[in-house]
């Protein structure tokens, strides 16, 4: 091999050398700046997230529904006692100990409207909860908002109880005085409280109704007045009013208290 043979071989050499480098310095460089590949779980958390709770519901609502259709065939009503001692929110619950009756009444619905409509509320809210509180934030206010709407339901259930009594020789027809409720179940409060603490995070933030963008504040506004006027009018009183503004209140208390603290740490705000 020739001299000028060698000096063109080092010269190819160090020419691939030189282009292997450059490749990796602009994957290096497209690393730092995108970042890497996003996971299965990253690209689809708030749907995984969401998801769950809704199979979680759902789960709830046919084994209640299960109960019912082995009682009305047979009679028996284990799987009913089960569902009403361990999943239902009441002050008979409360007074023999089941503390945890103020947390499971949320993955629990006993009718298919009622199921659909929460369901239905929190999918369409599930990517801005997920990305504005993260997974742990969202079971967070989950819980707050759920045990706060339990809570407000207990203290309604026994005011229209005590109230029952002081007019037990009353004549008139009153709906709400004239039996005490045997309890509530569904993820109504939880779900409020979710678009509470969005409200107190986003407050300009526009959501659809009945295809007019409407300010989530004047949403959550609207409904807690609607709420109130319905407890004070006893309209509807197979909804749990008490509790839908426990859940809101449950929702603001822990953004302010937990979730806007953290989110400050974090830089996030």
């Amino acid at each position: 091999m020739s001299v000028d043979e060698v000096a063109q071989a080092r010269r190819r050499i160090h020419q691939t050398f030189n282009n292997a480098s450059q490749i990796l310095r602009r994957n290096r460089r497209q690393y730092h700046e995108y970042g890497p590949p996003l996971s299965y779980w990253n690209r689809n958390k708030p749907n995984i997230v969401v998801g769950g709770i809704i199979g979680l519901c759902t789960a709830g609502f046919t084994y209640s529904w299960y109960a019912e259709q082995v009682f009305l065939r047979t009679r028996k009503h284990k799987r009913l006692d089960s569902i009403r001692n361990n999943f239902v929110c009441s002050l008979d619950n409360w007074r023999a100990g089941r503390w945890w009756t103020l947390i499971t009444p949320s993955v629990m619905h006993f009718g298919g409207t009622h199921l659909f409509l929460n369901m239905l509320g929190l999918w369409s809210f599930s990517f801005t909860f997920v990305s504005l509180f993260g997974v742990s934030g969202l079971a967070g206010i989950w819980l707050a908002g759920g045990t706060a709407c339990s809570a407000a339901s207990l203290i309604w259930q026994g005011y229209l109880e005590k109230e029952s009594k002081n007019r037990a020789g009353y004549k008139g027809h009153n709906s709400h005085l004239d039996q005490r409720p045997s309890g509530s179940v569904g993820a109504s409060g939880s779900i409020l409280g979710l678009s509470a603490a969005t409200m107190c995070r986003i407050p300009s933030l526009r959501v659809s109704l009945i295809g007019l963008p409407v300010p989530l504040w004047g949403t959550n506004l609207g409904f807690a007045a609607f709420s109130v006027y319905c407890m004070v009018n006893d309209a509807f009183p197979g909804i749990g009013h008490a509790g839908h503004l426990g859940g809101m209140a449950g929702g603001i208390a822990y953004f302010y208290g937990i979730t806007r603290p953290w989110l400050r740490r974090s830089g996030r705000i």
